[in-house]
């Protein structure tokens, strides 16, 4: 989701840690210090409207429709199940939208009218964040006035790397805003959530059922997103970030590595890897998974390597194809060493294993996987990793014989 913000994961840390300073000014004294401390004006006013939860809950409803339709949802949640990253009772859409419903309190409607909507905080201890929550949605403001960076995410899925990447940089600098206008020193506040297990964040009341890819996908782009854009700040103050938001990260490897974005920059490399399943297969999902997916897919199974595992990353894509009721995933990736590509594939053993894989058959350059239903294949070479999994174990035989000739 692009436009929403989780203030109650922050603002969570702030109380806990007793670091909250707010600010209760009026509006033209906040817009005017938000443009202040992030260096860049306003193109036009901003209007801002309080709404109340069941405002809320309808705009999510019309949103989902426009933004989000159920057929989109399905293919991505019948893509999760067959990874084994989603094994709960429920739809990965409501799932979605409960989330929402429970950690959003203000947000920026970049597409329609322009305007913040935000839900007033009426007692302790929120009962002067408004303004913080204002500042970050002001920021957000000021974003697409000057960037249009809406325009990065159309048509990815919000699993892709390229949109988590970007959206990393924008929550990341609302938030850094945020805090200096609250008087909150950044690194400060990174320390308090590095020490904190973010994982175990509350998103919803039954928030121990909330699949990992999910719940990651929510977290990164707030924590890890504020991390990075801090590292810039350091190097350049908000010059140096407003200039950022103008040529912004490519990979949540840059997001997690800031050093291959602002030293050397380090792009994905290219990859052209593409198979296609033959006649009657129709692709459901493409989208790439970057670093962050990753090591999120590892992680899932408790792989001690995840993080070894999925650094070196050079780029990747990972195709669903669907036909009735078979499914086929091709995910080519490519690695900055053979090192790294073999780490990759080591810990894809480990994964396959985990989710009741035993390996059949082992070749120079192929390792074949089955289990009652299902057939996987590994196929790789000094840089790249080529995964399959089907549980149509023809198509997986006829994919190894090609690999053998």
């Amino acid at each position: 989701m692009r436009k929403f913000s989780f203030f109650f994961l922050i603002l969570a840390l702030l109380i806990f840690f007793q670091i909250l300073h707010p600010q209760n000014i009026d509006i033209d004294e906040l817009k005017r210090k938000v443009s202040e401390i992030g260096k860049l004006p306003f193109i036009k006013d901003v209007p801002l409207k309080e709404i109340d939860k069941n405002y809320l809950e309808n705009f999510l409803e019309s949103y989902f429709r426009k933004e989000y339709p159920e057929d989109k949802a399905e293919r991505e949640e019948r893509l999760l199940r067959f990874l084994g990253l989603w094994n709960i009772d429920r739809k990965l859409n409501s799932l979605r939208k409960e989330v929402l419903f429970n950690q959003v309190v203000a947000f920026y409607d970049e597409k329609d009218s322009k305007s913040i909507y935000y839900i007033s905080f009426k007692k302790a201890p929120f009962s002067d964040l408004n303004s913080m929550v204002l500042a970050h949605e002001l920021r957000h403001a000021i974003q697409d006035q000057h960037f249009n960076i809406g325009k990065y995410f159309y048509g990815l899925s919000d699993f892709d790397d390229r949109g988590l990447a970007v959206l990393s940089v924008i929550e990341g600098d609302a938030n850094l805003l945020m805090l200096q206008f609250a008087g909150i020193e950044p690194s400060l506040f990174i320390s308090f959530s590095e020490k904190m297990p973010l994982a175990n964040l509350n998103l919803t009341p039954d928030s121990q059922n909330i699949p990992l890819i999910l719940k990651n996908s929510f977290i990164f782009p707030y924590f890890s997103g504020m991390k990075f854009v801090y590292e810039i700040f350091k190097r350049g103050g908000w010059e140096e970030i407003n200039r950022v938001l103008g040529s912004l990260p490519s990979s949540t490897e840059q997001i997690i590595h800031p050093e291959k974005f602002l030293e050397i920059r380090d792009e994905p490399s290219d990859l052209k890897s593409f198979y296609s399943p033959g006649s009657g297969w129709k692709l459901s999902l493409s989208f790439v998974g970057g670093e962050f997916f990753v090591s999120t897919l590892l992680e899932n199974f408790n792989i001690n390597e995840r993080k070894t595992a999925s650094e070196g990353w050079g780029n990747d894509v990972l195709n669903f194809w669907e036909k009735g009721d078979g499914k086929f995933i091709h995910w080519a990736t490519k690695w900055d060493s053979s090192k790294d590509a073999m780490e990759f594939l080591i810990a894809v053993k480990s994964y396959l294993q985990k989710i009741g894989f035993e390996e059949k058959e082992e070749g120079k350059y192929y390792a074949l996987f089955s289990k009652p239903d299902e057939r996987a294949l590994i196929s790789f070479s000094r840089e790249g990793v080529e995964f399959f999994k089907s549980n149509d174990k023809i198509l997986i035989e006829k994919i190894l014989k090609e690999r053998k000739e």
